[in-house]
C-alpha cells in the first residue's frame, strides 16, 4: 500500500455530510489585540487591511482618521501595496470590485473611493442620495454567484441604500419607519436576467422584504415556535436562495430567503455576541463569536471550535474563506467526487480503482487485479476512471493529485474496448488546469483558487489578473503553455508591461521606448 496520508485526513464530519477544513497559508497577518476592518476579495483575491476605529487612541482619533491607511495583500502575504484613506471621516465598510479587482473603501460620511489592487486612487463617489448629509450608520459588502458585487447601507435618517460596484450608482429604498434589529441585503434574478437588490429587514420580532416599491412582511415558517423573535443577525448565501438569522438568545433559524422553508432550527450556547456569519455552503452556516467558531449544517449535527484570535469570513462560490491573525484557512463541505475516492471504506468504483493502484505500487499485483476485476464485474471502470480523475481536480496537495492521476492512468491500462474521448478531454483538462493552479496558489503568487472557482472565471481572467500584480513572467509563461495566439496572450501581457512601465519608470523618455522595443521584438 502507499504510505501517502488517507485523502480524509483533514475531514470532520458533520453528521453524514464531510467537511474539510485545509490550511491555505500560514502567514502572520494581524497583530494581537488590535480591532482591524479585512476585505477579503472573492475567488482567491487579495486582502485589503485596516486598523478599525474603535482601536484608535481617543485623544488622537481625528489625526488618526486624516492618516488611515489600508494595506493590501495577496492572500499568501505579500504586500500589493497601500492605499491612502485621506478622509477625515472615518472607514465603515471595505469590499472588491470581482470583475477589475478593485478595493472600493466607504467612509461614514457617506464618501466612496476606488483604488487600484496597488492602492492608487482610481476615483471617488458621493454616495448621499439627497443634498442634505446623511451619516451611514451601518454598510455591507455583498457578492454574489453571478458575479455581482456592491454594497448596502443604513443612513442616521434610518433610510436604505445600494450600488454596484460596477457602476456606484445610488439605488433608494421604500423609507422603512420601525426600528430595526438586523438586516442584509439580498440580490435576486429578474425574469429578464438583470438583477434587483432588496433589504431583508427585521424589526419588532418579524421580518419583512423591503424594495425600492415597498416593504412586504415575510411569514416565517417555523416548526418549533409561534412567538415572534428578536433576530439581531442575518446572512445570505452568495446563491441568493438561503437565509440564516440568530436571535438575541442564541436561537438560530436556517432555510430559504423567502422564510417558507425551514432548513435547521439550533439553540445555541448563549446569547454571545454574533461577530460573523456567513453560508459555506447551501446546506452549512459558520457563525463566529467572541470565543468559538460554529459550524451548523442541515440536522441535529454541528462543529465546535475555541477561538483564541480574531476569524474573518470571507464566502465563496464554493466554501468559505477565513482569515485569523497566523493563518488563512478555506472551509468546504467536501465534494462529491472527492468523497466518493476518500471516504473510509468506500466501495465506489475511483476508491476501489486508487486502492488498486496503490496495492499496485506496493508491489501486491494480485490483490491490485482482484480490485480492478470487482470493478469490471460491475462494469463501472470508466466511472472509476472519472471519479478518480475528477478528485484529482479537487486537492490542493500535489501529491495526492499525482497519485489520483496515476491511479486514472492505471485504470486506463484495462479498459477493453479503448478509451472514451471524455476520458481524454477530462483528463487533459485537469493536468493543465493543476499545473496552472498550483502555480498560482505557490505562497510567493497567492491566488488559491479550487477547481470551482477556476472553471467559474477562465484562464483568460487569472492572466489579466496575474498582469494587474505585474507578475508579467508567469503570466506570459500560463499564455505559452495554452498556446494562446499572441494577440490574445502574450502581445496584450506585454502591452499592460509597456503602459505600467511608461506609467512608473524614472528613466527618461528615451530609454523607456528603446526597452519596450527591445523588449517587443525579443
Amino acid at each position: 500500500m502507499s504510505d501517502l496520508p488517507p485523502i480524509s485526513a483533514d475531514w470532520n464530519n458533520l453528521g453524514d455530510i464531510p467537511v474539510r477544513k485545509s490550511l491555505v497559508y500560514d502567514v502572520n497577518w494581524l497583530p494581537e489585540g488590535q480591532s482591524h476592518l479585512v476585505a477579503i476579495a472573492p475567488y482567491g483575491g487579495p486582502i485589503a487591511v485596516t486598523r478599525s476605529v474603535s482601536h484608535l487612541p481617543k485623544e488622537s482619533s481625528s489625526k488618526s482618521r486624516e492618516q488611515t491607511t489600508v494595506n493590501i495583500f495577496s492572500a499568501g502575504g505579500t504586500s500589493i501595496g497601500v492605499a491612502n484613506w485621506s478622509s477625515p471621516s472615518p472607514i465603515v465598510c471595505m469590499g472588491w470590485d470581482v470583475k477589475e479587482e478593485q478595493l472600493v473603501v466607504v467612509g461614514e460620511n457617506a464618501r466612496a473611493i476606488k483604488y487600484t489592487i496597488n492602492g492608487t486612487m482610481l476615483s471617488t463617489h458621493n454616495l448621499n442620495a439627497h443634498e442634505k448629509d446623511e451619516r451611514i450608520t451601518e454598510c455591507k459588502y455583498w457578492h454574489t454567484s453571478f458575479k455581482e458585487c456592491g454594497f448596502a447601507w443604513k443612513t442616521s435618517n434610518v433610510m436604505f441604500y445600494s450600488c454596484k460596484t460596477i457602476d456606484m450608482r445610488i439605488r433608494p429604498f421604500h423609507t422603512f419607519t420601525d426600528v430595526v434589529t438586523a438586516w442584509t441585503p439580498l440580490v435576486v434574478t429578474l425574469d429578464n436576467r438583470q438583477t434587483a437588490t432588496k433589504i431583508i429587514v427585521a424589526s419588532q420580532g418579524k421580518v419583512f422584504s423591503v424594495t425600492t416599491d415597498d416593504a412586504v412582511q415575510l411569514n416565517l415558517h417555523s416548526r418549533v415556535t409561534s412567538e415572534p423573535l428578536n433576530w439581531v443577525a442575518m446572512s445570505v448565501n452568495v446563491h441568493s436562495n438561503r437565509l440564516a438569522m440568530v436571535d438575541g438568545k442564541g436561537f438560530l433559524w436556517m432555510g430559504t430567503v423567502d422564510l417558507n422553508k425551514c432548513l435547521c432550527e439550533f439553540q445555541m450556547d448563549g446569547p454571545d455576541p454574533i461577530l460573523a456569519m456567513e453560508w459555506i455552503s447551501p446546506v452549512a452556516v459558520a457563525i463566529v463569536t467572541p470565543s468559538y467558531l460554529f459550524v451548523k449544517g442541515p440536522r441535529e449535527h454541528w462543529l465546535k471550535d475555541p477561538l483564541f484570535q480574531s476569524c474573518y469570513l470571507q464566502p465563496e462560490i464554493d466554501g468559505c474563506r477565513m482569515l485569523y491573525n497566523a493563518s488563512y484557512e478555506f472551509y468546504e463541505i467536501v465534494p462529491e467526487a472527492s468523497k466518493s475516492v476518500g471516504a473510509m471504506g468506500s466501495l465506489d468504483p475511483g476508491a476501489v480503482l486508487n486502492d488498486a493502484y496503490s496495492e499496485y505500487q506496493g508491489g501486491d499485483g494480485g490483490k491490485a487485479h482482484e480490485y480492478i476485476r470487482f470493478i469490471e464485474e460491475k462494469n463501472l471502470l470508466t466511472d472509476g476512471i472519472s471519479q478518480c480523475i475528477k478528485a484529482a481536480s479537487e486537492m490542493t496537495d500535489p501529491v495526492i493529485q499525482k497519485q489520483l492521476m496515476k491511479a486514472a492512468h492505471f485504470g486506463r491500462s484495462f479498459l477493453k474496448d479503448g478509451i472514451p474521448p471524455l476520458i481524454v478531454d477530462d483528463t487533459v483538462y485537469t493536468i493543465q488546469a493543476l499545473r496552472i493552479l498550483n502555480e498560482i496558489r505557490a505562497p510567493e503568487v497567492g491566488m488559491p483558487l479550487t477547481i470551482g472557482q477556476y472553471n467559474a472565471q477562465s484562464p483568460m481572467k487569472i492572466i489579466s489578473r496575474l498582469t494587474k500584480r505585474e507578475l508579467y513572467p508567469l503570466s506570459i509563461s500560463i499564455c505559452r503553455f495554452l498556446k494562446l495566439s499572441p494577440e490574445e496572450g502574450e502581445l496584450r501581457v506585454l502591452i499592460e508591461w509597456a503602459i505600467n512601465k511608461m506609467k512608473h519608470s524614472h528613466d527618461n523618455p528615451e530609454a523607456i521606448a528603446k526597452a519596450i522595443i527591445r523588449r517587443l521584438n525579443e
